[in-house]
């Protein structure tokens, strides 16, 4: 499972700087946090939800399915994190 926070705005591509800076005001160690240099996920997912600041996504890398994305709750986010993990079967060799 990958926790991202994307950094994209409204009025244009988000930049590596801006995702550093967010990263490390924060103190998000165990969190990917990206800038969006092409739009694409403030076109295709951010806009969606209106936009802004934290755009938390959770990526289920088992399926590689997107189970949550929205802007700001927190704890929501960290129920789709808690749903991935309770539905975490071990893997046959």
């Amino acid at each position: 499972m990958v926790l991202t926070n994307i950094m994209c705005t409204a009025q244009g591509p988000g930049t590596a700087s801006l995702a550093d800076s967010w990263s490390s005001q924060h103190g998000l160690t165990n969190v990917l946090v990206l800038g969006d240099t092409t739009d694409y996920m403030y076109n295709n997912f951010a806009g969606a939800v209106g936009g802004g600041y934290p755009f938390t996504m959770v990526v289920d890398l088992r399926t590689m399915e997107l189970v949550y994305h929205d802007i700001g709750d927190v704890q929501e986010a960290r129920s789709a994190i808690d749903s991935v993990i309770e539905n975490t079967q071990e893997c046959d060799p």
